[in-house]
């Protein structure tokens, strides 16, 4: 077997590729050895509020703080967790809100704070999504979790609208309102405009989106398979009657 055979079989190939945000310090805590060194806790805590603060989201950095904190329980700050659960919601249908669920202790996974983002989340995996928006802005919500990143909402309207232009080739424009939840005047006529939805030219109440391979019906194909056995019985009783 050859050198580069092996390092093919034993080299794990990384998750993503590294994101054009990513300083070099990090960059170097993330891919080697020390993303596993505690001294750096500090140092990824930093560059999530970054993110947060920035509008950019670095998956892989976000999982090795969740690492550290997993192997350093005493190490663990809950609004670090708090920050990379936001920024990896923000980042639907990428599934990486489970993945770093998987990295918490117990007891962090029950904590009332993170039992609210995961109800969020299930909202947006079942397109639930006046649900969403109703439960964020409750009494009972993480809408106060929401403080410091700004960007939150917009990454959320950009999910329902990904889903919604691959399911619908038409809505009713009441209903589409209120998955994206917008409350400023104005607001939805500029994000209808700037994802290319227009008013449907014959009834006002429905709003017709760009037809893509996604929206468009498919024909049903039902295949059918014979076993030799069966065909040789179908034959046998062609021949009796």
């Amino acid at each position: 077997m050859s050198g580069e055979q092996e390092a093919a079989i034993f080299t794990a190939p990384h998750y993503s590729a590294r994101p054009e945000s990513r300083p070099e310090h990090i960059h170097n805590i993330v891919e080697t050895v020390d993303r596993y060194n505690p001294d750096n806790i500090p140092v990824l805590q930093e560059y999530i509020q970054e993110q947060i603060a920035n509008d950019t989201y670095d998956r892989d950095a976000c999982l090795a703080t969740l690492k550290l904190y997993q192997f350093n329980p005493t190490l663990v700050d809950s609004s670090s967790i708090i920050r990379v659960l936001l920024l990896a919601l923000g980042a639907l249908p990428d599934p990486d809100f489970s993945l770093c669920l998987c990295l918490l202790s117990e007891e962090t996974y029950t904590d009332s704070n993170v039992a609210k983002l995961i109800e969020l989340q299930q909202y947006l995996e079942q397109c639930k999504f006046q649900q969403f928006w109703s439960f964020l802005d409750s009494d009972d919500g993480p809408r106060d979790l929401l403080t410091e990143y700004p960007h939150f909402e917009r990454r959320i309207r950009e999910f329902v609208s990904d889903t919604v232009a691959i399911t619908y080739q038409s809505i009713q424009v009441d209903k589409l309102k209120s998955f994206l939840s917008f409350e400023e005047r104005g607001e939805f006529e500029a994000w209808a405009e700037a994802h290319g939805w227009a008013v449907d030219e014959s009834d006002a109440s429905v709003i017709n989106l760009p037809v893509s391979k996604d929206n468009q019906p498919k024909p049903a194909i039902v295949q059918e398979s014979l076993k030799f056995d069966q065909l040789t019985k179908v034959v046998g009783y062609g021949r009796l009657a």
